[in-house]
């Protein structure tokens, strides 16, 4: 279908160069359409983005959700770290760990992008907790603050294949946007500029 190519295409371009960078009349030269047929199918350039990339969190989603009940919680976060590290090793990906603030915002004052945002937050954290729970992870730690740690780590591992076990702190010293995002949060049940109440480790990049 061409909604579908002209997505795959944004992807690309996105992949490439970037939210700033991206045009329509390049996106619409990429497909093969003219700019009025392309926005027969999208009305701006923002709603393609927030479309593509609502496609590839629900993939990473997929990725999460998709234990069989075989695992164990900690060993299900490490298949989910494997498949992570699969995951952007494959091109033409938007990466949640490279995105600039200006398209995390963008992301943000979108339900269903930010749905999909806090439906990763959410199953991270729980799987985490799950771990704490039967004795895998330490319980005195904070899930949230290992939840971000294991982004950090995931992002820090793209480049290898068979990485060694890191250090305790390099998890932590080596912070992708996404995990800052979450880290420095806090909670504000009152602000936002949707007036939507964000996940309180997201507050602070969305508001």
């Amino acid at each position: 279908m061409l909604r579908e190519e002209i997505l795959a295409a944004a992807r690309a371009l996105l992949s490439e160069k970037g939210y700033a960078a991206m045009s329509m009349d390049e996106l619409a030269a990429q497909v093969g359409i003219s700019k009025p047929t392309l926005y027969s199918h999208f009305m701006t350039k923002d709603d393609i983005v927030v479309e593509t990339a609502v496609h590839e969190m629900e993939r990473f989603i997929a990725l999460i959700e998709s234990d069989t009940g075989e695992h164990s919680p900690l060993q299900h976060l490490m298949l989910v770290m494997r498949k992570i590290i699969r995951f952007q090793a494959e091109k033409d990906r938007m990466e949640p760990q490279s995105w600039t603030p200006e398209l995390f915002q963008l992301l943000c004052s979108r339900e269903e992008a930010l749905s999909c945002i806090r439906r990763i937050d959410a199953a991270i954290v729980s799987l985490v907790q799950a771990a704490m729970a039967c004795g895998e992870i330490d319980p005195r730690l904070d899930p949230p603050t290992i939840a971000s740690a294991f982004f950090a780590l995931a992002s820090s591992l793209r480049h290898a294949p068979c990485p060694p076990p890191p250090p305790r702190s390099a998890a932590l010293q080596k912070w992708s946007p996404w995990s800052r995002a979450r880290f420095r949060a806090t909670t504000d049940r009152n602000s936002g500029r949707s007036g939507r109440r964000l996940p309180h480790r997201l507050h602070r990049r969305c508001g």
